[in-house]
């Protein structure tokens, strides 16, 4: 066989095993997503992806490595997109860089790489429940930087005098992303709420409002 050939069949090889390896991998988070990782068998897996289980352990090792690398990679593709693309990109541009808009800006742009990673997300959350490394992943690698980049916009609210400087940033934090996360994790991900025609950035919006300016009518206050 040439050297020509040998090239080009080796990528071919390296190719189908990529595509072998997604498909095992897609195939879990679809399953764990649905059923939780305990009740997920490897056999399972398997025999929906068509491939045998020998291969999911070649490529993977265990189903604990399989939980891994959806976490890893999950995580890899917020970091690459969320840190180095999206926010700065966001930031830079817009013009308007009221407390407000940035808050707005950040919220909308997390909700859409939940919303674009639903299945793997879903995932992620319920083993942060009963898995410390998982949780500890999420912790440090996520909740930092979102950490990080509010607290920028919180600090900057309070020096224009918009945000009350007795309210410290975990409080400020705890109220605005608590309603997000239950937004984005109950109403989005579970679908408790069924309602398949609402605008993701009208409720982030609506959210916002309520959050900054309250429910009570200037009448009520007294």
């Amino acid at each position: 066989m040439s050297e020509y050939l040998l090239i080009f069949t080796g990528r071919d090889r390296m190719k189908k095993s990529e595509e072998t390896k997604q498909k095992i991998l897609d195939t879990t988070i679809e399953m764990i997503s649905k059923k939780g990782y305990a009740p997920t068998t490897t056999k399972e897996i398997a025999e929906m992806a068509g491939v045998s289980e020998g291969t999911i352990f070649k490529y993977y090792g265990s189903k604990k490595d399989l939980l891994r690398e959806i976490v890893d990679k999950t995580i890899r593709e917020f970091k690459e997109y969320s840190v180095n693309e999206a926010i700065p990109e966001v930031f830079a541009r817009v013009e308007d860089k009221s407390p407000r808009k940035l808050l707005y800006l950040l919220m909308a742009e997390r909700a859409q790489f939940f919303s674009d990673h639903s299945a793997s997300m879903q995932v992620i959350i319920q083993e942060t429940m009963i898995d410390e490394s998982i949780r500890e992943t999420f912790k440090g690698e996520v909740w930092s930087e979102m950490t990080r980049v509010s607290d920028k916009i919180f600090d900057r609210a309070k020096e224009l005098g918009q945000f009350k400087k007795e309210f410290d940033n975990e409080t400020l934090r705890r109220v605005i992303f608590g309603s997000f996360f239950f937004y984005v994790i109950f109403e989005g991900m579970l679908d408790v709420n069924n309602r398949d025609d609402e605008n993701p950035t009208e409720v982030i919006e609506l959210t916002l409002d309520l959050i900054l300016s309250g429910i009570l009518t200037d009448d009520s206050i007294s």
